[in-house]
């Protein structure tokens, strides 16, 4: 829906209008697990309050080809979910190694933060958190 479509829905032509719109993305792939080809896409798989969005990356296996949800060397078969889709662009554009805050302290209440620092190699995702008890 674009701005003014709500006030000339009725209008003669608007239909048409419509249709000869270009195709509005819903997938966009990327290539997060730096493997060359842009295969994987961010799914967002709970929510909650204050932004947060646990979501977690969708795409081929660089190995067998099919699509899994992503885990990491540390934890194979276990999907890495991460609070915020924007956490996954931070680790996409990252050149190294990313540190992402998940939780700060105070964070509805809680007493510890909790970071994770992300990265990828050629074995595939690495992830790494650390939680740290508020002062």
């Amino acid at each position: 829906m674009k701005k003014g479509d709500a006030e000339a829905s009725g209008k003669p032509g608007f239909a048409a209008s419509v249709k000869a719109r270009p195709p509005a993305p819903i997938l966009e792939l990327a290539d997060y697990d730096r493997d060359g080809e842009a295969t994987e896409f961010v799914l967002q798989v709970s929510a909650g309050p204050c932004g947060h969005r646990p979501s977690l990356l969708v795409g081929l296996d660089r190995r067998s080809r099919t699509l899994h949800a992503f885990s990491t060397v540390e934890e194979p078969g276990k999907p890495l979910v991460l609070e915020r889709p924007s956490d996954w662009e931070k680790v996409r554009a990252a050149t190294g190694r990313v540190v992402l805050d998940q939780y700060a302290c105070g964070d509805h209440g809680t007493e510890e933060e909790e970071t994770v620092t992300v990265w990828a190699d050629a074995k595939g995702l690495h992830a790494k958190r650390r939680t740290k008890a508020c002062l």
